[in-house]
């Protein structure tokens, strides 16, 4: 049994085995029809990226591949043929790709993991930081990072000054002065009480864990204080668009925070997270974020949300990079 890198003339083989080890996980032939070519090792993509196959007497097992991506190596694929699963192949090629990884410079090891991978994922140091959609409505794929890259044990991305991590209960004094200050609050939701802010806060962290719900909130942290100074996130919005969103307490208002993060937010949702296009709201007096994001994104007019005036912003993945 070894494993080796695999050759142009494996692209049927690759496919084949790519498409069966789908299929293990009982979709639908109509939407492995759709998925036809997303399932698919040509031979171009074999001479374009490193893949490596699994074989056993001439037969192959199962293959992985991978790529750099700007900052990010990522897993883009690793199936087992379904005849051999359950004997640690998986977990082989597995190993053998972080062991090149850890030989590769790059700031985080990435994946998208189908949902029935997740948990194997996770039995080795991958966690999920955000999904991502599919063509399947409300079904998302988990975007896993390795706890082991330098990225994974301390924080999600960083600007200049700053650095993202997840919520935590301890950041709730914190998070409830942001909560609480009427000027903060202003254009987005009544001012909370105590109570009302470790309630948001808990259900902020509880998205973390929920692979239904495309919303992750974000603790902003201070590089030279290492303190909460607010929060920043993406979310699938009611009309179903890619939302992005930042908030700062009010102390750190003037420090040109809110445009270092919001950069920094789209970048990371774009290059690692890979969302094809964002969009942003902001309240007609909320002309500070206004200005921010017009010099980030394009604009797109206004609209009547709960009977306030939205100016809305986008941008496409392709034009940003």
């Amino acid at each position: 049994m070894k494993i080796q890198k695999a050759n142009i003339k494996d692209s049927e083989v690759l496919t084949e085995l790519m498409r069966k080890s789908k299929a293990y996980w009982g979709y639908s032939i109509d939407q492995l029809e759709r998925w036809n070519e997303e399932l698919k090792i040509s031979k171009e993509y074999i001479s374009e990226n490193s893949t490596y196959k699994l074989s056993h007497l001439d037969k192959c097992l199962g293959f992985y591949s991978f790529m750099q991506n700007g900052k990010n190596l990522k897993l883009d694929n690793l199936f087992i043929h379904p005849n051999n699963m359950g004997n640690g192949y998986g977990k082989m090629l597995l190993q053998d790709f972080l062991i090149k990884a850890n030989s590769i410079s790059c700031e985080r090891v990435i994946l998208e993991s189908d949902p029935n991978a997740e948990q194997f994922y996770k039995k080795h140091n991958f966690y999920t930081i955000a999904l991502q959609e599919t063509s399947i409505r409300n079904r998302f794929m988990p975007i896993m990072v390795w706890a082991e890259s330098q990225i994974g044990k301390i924080k999600l991305f960083d600007t200049q000054r700053l650095y993202v991590r997840k919520l935590e209960s301890n950041d709730i004094d914190e998070f409830h002065r942001m909560q609480s200050n009427q000027n903060v609050m202003r254009f987005i939701k009544p001012i909370m009480n105590y109570e009302e802010s470790k309630n948001e806060l808990d259900r902020f962290i509880g998205y973390y864990e929920n692979q239904k719900k495309m919303f992750r909130i974000w603790a902003l942290i201070e590089k030279q204080t290492d303190k909460f100074i607010g929060i920043c996130g993406v979310y699938l919005n009611d009309k179903y668009e890619v939302e992005i969103a930042y908030r700062l307490q009010q102390t750190n208002w003037g420090k040109g925070y809110g445009t270092e993060i919001a950069k920094e937010l789209v970048d990371f949702c774009f290059t690692t997270l890979e969302y094809d296009k964002l969009f942003a709201h902001a309240r007609e007096g909320n002309v500070g974020s206004r200005k921010i994001l017009s010099k980030i994104m394009d604009y797109n007019g206004t609209s009547i949300v709960d009977d306030k005036l939205d100016h809305i912003y986008s941008v496409d993945r392709k034009n940003w990079l």
